[in-house]
Parts: C-alpha cells; structure tokens; sequence
C-alpha cells in the first residue's frame, strides 16, 4: 500500500520501518517529525492523530498522514527608564505575531524636555531607531534622561544676582528664583534678556539655555 505523508508548516517526516522489508500489508512504520528551524510540531492528522511523536503506524491499507509544524512565538518586553516611549515596527515577518525570526525596528520617542540616551538588555547602544531579531524571548529597555540647561546672569552697573537654586545646569521644567542686589549707592531698574519687567524677585521655568541681565542703576539726589 502507498503511505502519504504531507507537511502542515516547516518541518519534515522520517520514516524508519519497524517490522518489514517493504510497506506490504501490516507493516509497521515509525513516523518522525523533525520541525524546521523555529518550528515546532504541534500534531499529527488523517490515520494518525495525538501528539506523540514519534509515532507509530501499521500499513494495512492505504493510509494518509500529516504532520503540523507551528512557527514559535516569543513575548518582546519593552520597558522604559526615564520618560518616553518606545514604537514597535514589525520589519519582516510571515505573520503579524511576532514569531521565531520576526525582524522588529524599535524607535525611543522621549517626552517633552527628554532625551534618548541608550538602549540596554537585548539591544544595546546609542542608534535610534534600531531593530532587533526575535529568535527567542527578548527583553529591551530604552533609558531616557532629562535634559538640562545653563542660566547665564549678567549684570549691567554695580550689583549682584542670587539664583535660587544656585547650580551650573539645571533640569528641564526647573523653576529658579532670581533676587537682584543692588551695591550699595546704586539701585535695580529691570530686567532684560529672558525675563523681563521690573519685578524683583523673579521666576524662570528652564525649557532650554536662558540668559538674564539685571541692571541697576546709580541712586541720584538733590
């Protein structure tokens, strides 16, 4: 008798005769399925069903088998140190599920005032975007760091300008307090450059670089 074996998926069947010289009535013949690369098999259908493998099957009559093979699929963890998000591009696939060989282009999207630093885990390094090969669980982290700023103060006649908090870079969305001290004979008239206005103390929000001028001026009497 004929014994037909067909492949469902990537894989292939081995047959070893157990009892017999040729597949002549009653021979026994071990079937085995060997899944391809990132496959994996699943079941037999047709003459023989379940998922032992390998298997056995007695040619008594003319009989039909087929093995499935299923393509692997794995979970890709993103996480995130820092605030932004990271957009998952699915490059090359034969599904829409991210199976074994799934090619995945990741890009890091910071948040307002944010900057992309490195990724860590699975995928390392600075490139942005960047992808990655699933061919097994994967686990990546993108890391995002806050951007920071200098304040630069100047002052136009004789006095000096407190910052509060006083640092050489501050983070973004940091909030300073300006206190403009005239020397002594002199006094404050405004500010110029990013703040403006005569209003003494001040605030500034740092969002990128910023420059402050405080001018005073010389007291006059009569």
């Amino acid at each position: 008798y004929e014994l037909t074996i067909n492949t469902q998926g990537e894989g292939s069947v081995a047959e070893e005769v157990v009892q017999a010289k040729s597949y002549d009535h009653g021979t026994q013949v071990r079937l085995t399925a060997n899944p391809a690369e990132g496959w994996q098999f699943v079941e037999w259908t047709g003459d023989i069903t379940g998922s032992e493998n390998p298997a056995q099957i007695t040619v008594n009559n003319p009989k039909e088998v087929t093995a499935v093979f299923e393509k692997k699929s794995y979970d890709l963890t993103i996480n995130t140190t820092g605030e932004g998000a990271v957009s998952e591009e699915v490059i090359q696939a034969k599904s829409t599920n991210y199976d074994h060989g799934t090619t995945v282009q990741l890009t890091a999207n910071p948040a307002e005032g944010w900057k992309s630093v490195e990724w860590q885990g699975a995928v390392t390094g600075h490139d942005n975007p960047v992808q990655v090969t699933v061919d097994s669980p994967k686990e990546v982290t993108a890391v995002f760091e806050r951007k920071s700023y200098s304040l630069a103060t100047n002052m136009t006649g004789e006095g000096s300008i407190d910052t509060s908090p006083n640092q050489s870079e501050y983070d973004y969305g940091t909030s300073v307090d300006l206190t403009a001290s005239p020397a002594d004979g002199w006094k404050f008239v405004r500010w110029e450059g990013d703040v403006t206005g005569t209003s003494n103390p001040v605030q500034i929000t740092i969002d990128n670089s910023k420059g402050v001028t405080a001018v005073f001026e010389k007291r006059s009497y009569d």
